[in-house]
């Protein structure tokens, strides 16, 4: 029978022991994690999971399985918070703060619509200031609530992020951050449209939206052009209209009103 730790004991072994990293049990299972299961471990939500250490034989940790933080020992709301990449006052914002006239129904009647099934993609697209951030960020808060793990990125700096991996002792490497990235059960991409217009830069952003589209996980995007329309911003090549056209397969909304950032932001501070 194998032995059983909790998770802070094995976090004290292997930094006494240092070894790779936490991965599943057997069977390892390395699909992105799906709503209903738990982010860390990948067990059905409600049912207490376990994780490995992936260590070689004859260290401490071989064979022996620890508890998920997550499901032992009620970590999961902050996990959630800490990888849902908004600002503390990004944490506030919620879709309950919008009124019928901010000129944002339609895209809150989508939002909602995510949150009960968050698979596949919703695209947000309208001029600078007209809530796209704001809706992604209620999006991520929301699906928190339901225990759900999101992510909210902004594409350049995730793209600095990655570029910032091949730094000599970087903290993080640029398999890892791309995995995190990749494998979200619902990642929320803001100012896609607005990335520099290089080979690398184009071929990163495509095999994260392909790998996503190809699995169905859900993915909510803001741009502030038509990805239906006719004139393709220069920076997106020939290949990303692969992306366009996916992205046409699942809802797509405009944010037509006009400068709502202040209105919001005053809302938020009242809630």
């Amino acid at each position: 029978m194998c032995d059983i730790i909790s998770f802070d004991e094995a976090r004290r072994i292997l930094q006494e022991r240092p070894a790779w990293f936490l991965a599943r049990p057997e069977p390892y299972n390395p699909a992105p994690k799906r709503p209903g299961q738990c982010p860390i471990c990948g067990y059905p939500q409600g049912t207490p999971g376990f994780l490995v250490a992936d260590v070689p034989v004859g260290h401490p940790l071989f064979g022996v399985l620890i508890r998920c933080p997550a499901c032992w020992n009620g970590y999961l709301p902050e996990y959630l918070r800490k990888i849902s990449g908004l600002s503390p006052t990004m944490l506030n914002w919620r879709l309950e703060n919008i009124v019928a006239e901010d000129g944002l129904q339609e895209a809150t009647r989508a939002a909602w619509q995510f949150i009960k099934r968050p698979v596949g993609w919703l695209t947000l697209w309208g001029s600078f200031g007209t809530g796209k951030t704001f809706i992604l960020a209620c999006i991520i808060n929301a699906l928190r609530d339901r225990q759900i793990a999101g992510m909210y990125i902004v594409a350049p700096e995730f793209l600095d992020r990655l570029r910032a991996t091949y730094e000599p002792d970087t903290p993080i490497g640029f398999n890892k951050l791309f995995a995190q990235v990749r494998d979200i059960p619902v990642l929320a991409l803001d100012e896609l449209g607005q990335v520099q217009a290089t080979d690398w830069a184009n071929d990163k952003l495509f095999q994260l939206l392909d790998y996503r589209y190809r699995h169905r996980l859900g993915t909510v995007i803001a741009l502030h052009f038509d990805p239906a329309g006719k004139a393709v911003p220069p920076q997106f090549p020939l290949r990303f209209q692969a992306i366009l056209s996916r992205i046409k397969e699942f809802p797509v909304v405009e944010l037509s009103g006009g400068d709502v950032r202040g209105l919001l932001r005053q809302e938020a501070h009242n809630d």
